[in-house]
Formats: C-alpha cells, sequence, structure tokens
C-alpha cells in the first residue's frame, strides 16, 4: 500500500491487519537531483497507544512501515519523518481509521 503525498487524506485498515504502508518521496527527490533517502523514522499520535508501528525501512524513493493494532473507531495520524543523504529533512503524514472490514 503505497501512498502519495499529496492524494493521502485517510486510509482504513482492520484491527487484526497487519500491514505494510508506504509514502513515496520521489517528489520530494525530484527537486534535489542526486539526493537520496538515507532514514526514516516513523510516529503516531491518536487517543490511545494501540496502533503498532514496525519495521520501519527505506526501499529507494519509498519510505515504509508495518503497522498493526488500532482500536475500532479511532482515527491515528501516522507520520514519516525522513532524511536524504545530503541531510535534507522532510515530515509526511496521513490517517488511520480503525474499522473492521
Amino acid at each position: 500500500r503505497l501512498l502519495h503525498r499529496r492524494a493521502v487524506r485517510t486510509v482504513r485498515q482492520d484491527p487484526s491487519s497487519i500491514l505494510d504502508w508506504g509514502i513515496s518521496r520521489e517528489p520530494f527527490l525530484d527537486k534535489a537531483p542526486g539526493d537520496a533517502l538515507a532514514s526514516a523514522s516513523w510516529s503516531m499520535t491518536g487517543p490511545d497507544n494501540a496502533l503498532t508501528l514496525a519495521n520501519e525501512d527505506v526501499q529507494g524513493t519509498d519510505a515504509v512501515v508495518w503497522i498493526s493494532g488500532g482500536t475500532v473507531g479511532a482515527t491515528y495520524t501516522v507520520t514519516c519523518h525522513v532524511v536524504t543523504v545530503n541531510g535534507r529533512e522532510d515530515d509526511a503524514s496521513f490517517r488511520m481509521r480503525i474499522e473492521h472490514t
């Protein structure tokens, strides 16, 4: 499930699912030819700590994280902070609503 920053609004996930989610950082990197992602760190805010983020990774121009858990009916904001090899930094977020699917 790869998300593009400008198209991102609210995504939905079942509380029993364990899925990989990613944000394409290609448009961000296109502004600085020759630059590349060095690292990505993920965080979340929400009504509780029931949402789990694991296995943060960089795959080319994409920042990826595995997400599980959450409370049915809750909406969380998931944020990815990237750092490039040239020292540029940027954040991108999406909202995740937990629903039985």
